[in-house]
């Protein structure tokens, strides 16, 4: 979605995507993703702008159950492009001549605008996929203003072709429930099969709309009900 402003993308169902399922891009603002059901997307969520500032956001994406199947997982894997659960970056395309407003941009990071891209309270169980594939070619450069918290986030801690995932990517993890240090985060819980024993406390932002102490979708979340229904 390009320019949506003040878009709400509420209670669907995305199933067997060959691409993203919801992309966040060129200069949307004010987008809230709650309440979907994402199955076999390659790469479900998307931040990749390429009409350079102002970056898209705020972006908000919670209560969202993401998920991928064992057959899809390896089908992927069968031709060497594992699926990625986010795919976020700024090619540097953006910096191309035709978008002026970027001359004196820096190109060593990017920052959402206002309250970030804030991911909490959603359930993504992906065994087997990465959790980030960044953009192309933008391997170095920071990724600010983005929150990962209150999630459980069972997917494997590596970025494109299976690097490890690092601290030093700027994105910050908060208290969730994941297979990895970096991906649970400050107050976080390790958990390889992404099972929550004893969840931790979870953490409350003023700025992230419907955010709860649960960690992920909770035990009430219930599959949206989609398409034509008998009166």
């Amino acid at each position: 979605m390009s320019a949506a402003k003040s878009l709400r993308i509420e209670g669907n169902k995305f199933e067997r995507i060959v691409d993203n399922a919801i992309e966040t891009e060129n200069k949307a603002a004010d987008v809230h993703i709650s309440g979907n059901e994402i199955i076999d997307a390659f790469m479900p969520v998307s931040w990749q702008p390429l009409g350079g500032t102002p970056w898209p956001g705020p972006v908000y994406i919670h209560g969202n159950m993401i998920t991928s199947t064992p057959a899809v997982t390896a089908l992927w894997k069968s031709v060497d492009y594992p699926e990625a659960a986010f795919k976020i970056g700024a090619h540097d395309n953006n910096w191309k001549p035709f978008n002026k407003q970027m001359a004196d941009v820096p190109r060593d990071s990017v920052s959402v605008p206002g309250n970030g891209f804030l991911v909490y309270n959603n359930t993504v169980s992906m065994p087997g996929a990465r959790f980030l594939e960044r953009t192309n070619g933008t391997a170095s450069r920071k990724l600010l203003n983005f929150h990962f918290f209150n999630n459980v986030l069972l997917v494997e801690p590596e970025m494109n072709k299976g690097t490890a995932m690092t601290a030093d990517t700027g994105i910050i993890f908060e208290r969730n429930v994941a297979k990895s240090e970096v991906l649970a985060g400050h107050g976080g819980t390790v958990s390889k099969d992404g099972a929550i024993t004893d969840p931790p406390a979870g953490t409350l932002r003023d700025n992230a709309p419907g955010s709860s102490m649960t960690v992920g979708v909770g035990p009430d979340w219930k599959s949206p009900v989609v398409g034509p229904q008998a009166e």
